[in-house]
């Protein structure tokens, strides 16, 4: 019985050990997408920069943007879709 305890104790630090390992990689995985939006973002024309910082980063609608930035929400939406058009062309 003694044994059996301490091969299962094993088996349970082993078992342990591979999933710290993996989620140790799992967030270097993460940060290094995070640096990469980062730089890619500090490339994008200003405006789109801030309509996708104040909307993904802030939880600004389009909307609040458009009334903070006293401009057409036509006008929001379309720095937006460029925006993101934008950073999809950098990361790929």
């Amino acid at each position: 019985m003694q044994r059996e305890l301490g091969a299962s104790q094993k088996e349970a630090g082993e078992v342990c050990g591979v999933i710290l390992q993996e989620a140790s990689r799992t967030a270097e995985i993460a940060e290094r997408k995070a640096l990469e939006i980062r730089m890619a973002m500090r490339r994008l024309p200003e405006q789109e920069r801030w309509v996708l910082w104040l909307h993904f980063f802030n939880g600004m609608t389009l909307r609040e943007i458009a009334e903070a930035w006293h401009k057409p929400i036509g006008t929001v939406r379309t720095i937006y879709t460029r925006a993101k058009e934008s950073l999809r062309k950098e990361l790929s």
